[in-house]
C-alpha cells in the first residue's frame, strides 16, 4: 500500500491512504498505488503510480488532477510500474521503473527512451538536474545497473 503524510508543523496528518488499487482506477482520484513522489514547491506534489501521475495540490481534498503517461487507447498490455519520479519543474519530469523504462515529461508530451528498455530489469532510483539525468537499478541477474544521459 502507500500512504502520503503531510507535516503540519506539529505533526504529520494523514492526507491519502490506499491499501490496495481500485479497479477501474478512478478519474484525478489517487486511487492506486503509488511508489514515488517528487515536488518543487510548496503547492504540488507529484506521485508517480501505475500509468498515472497525480499532480496533489496542498489541502488534497479527493482531487488530484492526472497526467497520464500510458496511452490506453493504442498500447497493449498494462503500463509497467514506476519506481521513482524527479524533475527540475512540473514541464520537465522523468519517470523510471520496470522493463528499465524511462521517460521524459516536457509539459505537453511523454518521450521514451527506447534505446534504455529491456525485458527485464528495474530503474528504482532518479536523479536530475539542469544538465544530466541518473538512472540506477537492477538487471535481471540483480546486478547493478545505472544509465546517465546528457542533455543538449
Amino acid at each position: 500500500g502507500s500512504i502520503l503524510l503531510c507535516n503540519k508543523g506539529n505533526g504529520f496528518e494523514q492526507v491519502a491512504r490506499i491499501d490496495s488499487p481500485s479497479y477501474p482506477v478512478l478519474p484525478n482520484v489517487i486511487s492506486h498505488i503509488f511508489r514515488s513522489g517528487w515536488t518543487d514547491n510548496a503547492d504540488t506534489m507529484y506521485l508517480a503510480s501505475v500509468g498515472r501521475i497525480y499532480s496533489v495540490p496542498t489541502g488534497y481534498s479527493d482531487y488530484a488532477p492526472e497526467n497520464i503517461w500510458f496511452d490506453y487507447d493504442n498500447e497493449v498490455g498494462y503500463p509497467n510500474q514506476i519506481h521513482a519520479i524527479r524533475g527540475t519543474s512540473k514541464n520537465d519530469l522523468f519517470i523510471a521503473g520496470f522493463q528499465n523504462e524511462v521517460l521524459h515529461f516536457n509539459g505537453k508530451s511523454w518521450k521514451t527512451y527506447e534505446e534504455l528498455k529491456s525485458n527485464i530489469g528495474i530503474w528504482y532510483a532518479l536523479d536530475v538536474n539542469s544538465d544530466i539525468v541518473v538512472a540506477a537499478g537492477a538487471s535481471a541477474n540483480n546486478l547493478a545497473r545505472v544509465a546517465i544521459g546528457f542533455r543538449n
